[in-house]
């Protein structure tokens, strides 16, 4: 019955082009990877749920279940910086600066009161 309403919810979100269900599952993979010892998968799928939508910085939780919390937490910023740093091969960097700052307030005034 769960499968049933989620595949529901999934294809709904889907065929509406959402990006909830690729964030959902990104978070989930990243804790099977944290509880497998594979903080490299890990990471890089928390942070690049955290870039896309900021809904994946859940996962910087894990660390706290992590075996080794210093290589994880290395790994996030390792992540983070790579995925900071990559779009600026097809653009330039102030664009990049750019595309963060509007995002960053259209996120700031969706939420104002």
């Amino acid at each position: 019955m769960i499968m049933m309403i989620a595949v529901i919810e999934m294809m709904t979100s889907i065929h509406n082009v959402q990006f909830n269900t690729t964030t959902a599952a990104w978070i989930i993979l990243s804790w099977i990877f944290t509880k497998k010892d594979q903080p490299v998968l890990a990471t890089l799928l928390i942070m690049a749920g955290f870039l896309i939508k900021l809904y994946g910085i859940v996962g910087v939780l894990f660390v706290f279940f992590s075996k080794n919390k210093r290589r994880f937490a290395g790994f996030l910023m390792f992540w983070l910086v790579i995925l900071l740093v990559l779009p600026a091969i097809i653009s330039t960097v102030p664009f990049i600066y750019q595309s963060y700052f509007d995002w960053f307030h259209a996120i700031a005034d969706k939420n104002a009161p």
